[in-house]
């Protein structure tokens, strides 16, 4: 069974970015899944949990910052 929001397989994870967060300065994505398969292409064999920052998502680990609630 497809997904209707699957990102289409001939699109690279690498291109899926939609461009830099202003408040963090990383990677931005549209939603959890193209993060997470960003993060598997570019990453491999490392784990990296996507997570939402504003409207968008990234990979990575959260900054101290983002976890104590705090906003830049």
């Amino acid at each position: 069974m497809k997904h209707l929001n699957a990102s289409p397989p001939h699109i690279a994870p690498e291109h899926l970015a939609l461009g830099t967060c202003p408040t963090c300065g990383k990677k931005s994505y549209l939603t959890r899944r193209e993060a997470r398969r960003a993060a598997r292409a570019i990453h491999p064999h490392t784990h990296l949990r996507a997570y939402k920052c504003g409207t968008h998502w990234h990979f990575g680990h959260n900054p101290d910052w983002r976890k104590r609630g705090e906003t830049r």
